[in-house]
């Protein structure tokens, strides 16, 4: 069956949870660490990716529908179920979940331990200090 919503009386299709949709949502400003917290701003870019609008015109949508009486309850549910029913949504929570997911760039205390602290530059780039050794 079709995940569809509403915003302001038109039905939109929702997208598949998917690594493409994951690299759209960064696209639009959405930070995908933090995708288990129903934010407005994934709610925003979930919404812009599937309508294919810029995320200003996504927001003032919204913004406009819940001005005129709507709620954020149909799009949140379409983006929930597509969250749910994707298999690359669950296997990478999954993983981030039992830590085997590796970041591309380590936490300061990992650093640390290494020895070598970062400079704010090196930090910027996703720098590894070297190994000890």
């Amino acid at each position: 069956m079709v995940n569809r919503f509403s915003i302001n009386g038109v039905t939109y299709t929702a997208k598949p949870f998917d690594f493409d949709m994951l690299c759209e949502l960064e696209a639009v400003g959405v930070n995908i660490q933090n995708l288990d917290k129903m934010s407005m701003s994934l709610l925003r870019g979930f919404f812009a990716v599937c309508a294919d609008i810029e995320k200003d015109e996504a927001a003032a949508l919204i913004q406009k529908h819940v001005i005129n009486g709507g709620n954020l309850e149909n799009i949140s549910n379409a983006l929930a179920k597509e969250m749910d029913e994707s298999d690359f949504f669950r296997a990478l929570s999954e993983k981030a979940q039992t830590g085997t997911e590796k970041n591309l760039g380590e936490s300061e205390t990992e650093k640390s331990k290494k020895g070598k602290k970062l400079t704010s530059t090196e930090e910027e780039i996703g720098m590894n200090p070297p190994v000890n050794g």
